[in-house]
């Protein structure tokens, strides 16, 4: 993972999900575009000069969007950590890289958080037009690996709680798309559910990504698949999914479970709660469990996602046009 793609609108759920981004890319050591996509009424008197005038917009916003990067970057690397250690936990080669104590119990490290956080990469960008759109066209022109963005805080799963422009970047991006809710953290990401309908062949791209995604945060991979026929017989349906995935996954362990359930939105909900998931992972196709979640709005089920963020994988469908990157500008890095 080398770009983060990070959509902003200054919300707080932006502003949650650039923290989340943050830290991410301190753990994959990734470059984070942070962007954001305005639409604003033009004046008459500037219609004649309407390129010139929308060119001076964008570079006065993303002079702002650096300020804001900037003011995150510092408050942020304000918070900072040290660790004492027993001299039976560090080898005699390396006691010389920390500060014994006045007392002589232990050995003092400064974890380097702080600087981390201060040092990061960062891209900002501000462009004139639909966001959605923009968004589309960024990740082409950017060559983001990953977007992440917020979500609503509201406690039913749906187009309400995700918000139209997320919805739409989940189903048309040709990446995968992290939705952050307002309350979620980053905590490491020690625990993948992937909710996956077996009796759909996995994409390929979908699960050389899950590989990458699990080695590079060391993750444990927990899929689910569920079903309401005949076991047997579901299991006679799916012989060739669970073939694929064996090739498919082939650095990284994995458990399926397989559980008979007519209520699937409970049911994954359930199962983030049991497997104690860092995050949910959906793949969007014809009547998968991503289109369930979009359609439904149920008041209190899946509750769990007001703290779970919610991964989309990319439908297959054409890569998405091309001819639009020379409209971004190179930007440079910020700090």
């Amino acid at each position: 993972m080398k770009t983060i793609l990070v959509p902003t609108d200054h919300s707080a759920e932006a502003r949650n999900a650039f923290i989340y981004a943050l830290e991410m890319a301190i753990h994959t050591k990734a470059q984070i575009v942070l962007f954001h996509a305005f639409h604003q009424q033009i004046p008459l008197s500037e219609s004649l000069n309407l390129d010139e005038y929308i060119a001076h917009l964008e570079e006065r916003k993303t002079r702002e969007q650096e300020q804001y990067a900037h003011h995150m970057q510092a408050e942020l690397s304000r918070d900072f950590a040290f660790q004492f250690h027993t001299p039976a936990e560090l080898t005699t080669d390396i006691l010389s890289n920390y500060s014994l104590t006045p007392s002589g119990f232990h050995y003092l490290e400064a974890l380097p958080h702080a600087e981390a956080i201060a040092n990061l990469p960062i891209k900002c960008v501000a462009i004139f037009g639909d966001p959605s759109q923009k968004i589309l066209e960024a990740i082409h022109a950017y060559s983001a690996d990953i977007v992440v963005m917020g979500m609503r805080g509201a406690r039913a799963m749906g187009r309400a709680l995700l918000g139209s422009v997320v919805t739409e970047v989940m189903l048309r991006a040709t990446i995968p798309v992290l939705a952050i809710p307002l309350c979620g953290r980053y905590t490491g990401l020690a625990t993948i559910a992937y909710a996956i309908d077996l009796r759909t062949l996995p994409d390929p791209q979908h699960l050389a990504f899950l590989q990458t995604f699990a080695q590079q945060f060391g993750a444990t991979l927990k899929l689910l698949h569920l079903y309401n026929e005949d076991k047997t017989q579901e299991l006679e349906r799916i012989q060739e999914s669970l073939h694929q995935l064996d090739k498919g996954l082939p650095e990284v362990g994995f458990t399926i479970y397989f559980k008979a359930t007519s209520n699937v939105l409970e049911s994954i909900e359930q199962f983030t709660k049991d497997q104690q998931a860092d995050v949910l992972i959906v793949a969007p196709h014809k009547h998968s469990y991503l289109d369930i979640i979009l359609k439904k709005s149920i008041t209190g089920t899946l509750s769990a996602h007001t703290t779970l963020p919610l991964l989309t994988l990319p439908a297959p469908q054409p890569a998405y046009a091309k001819d639009i990157v020379s409209s971004f500008p190179e930007t440079q890095e910020s700090f």
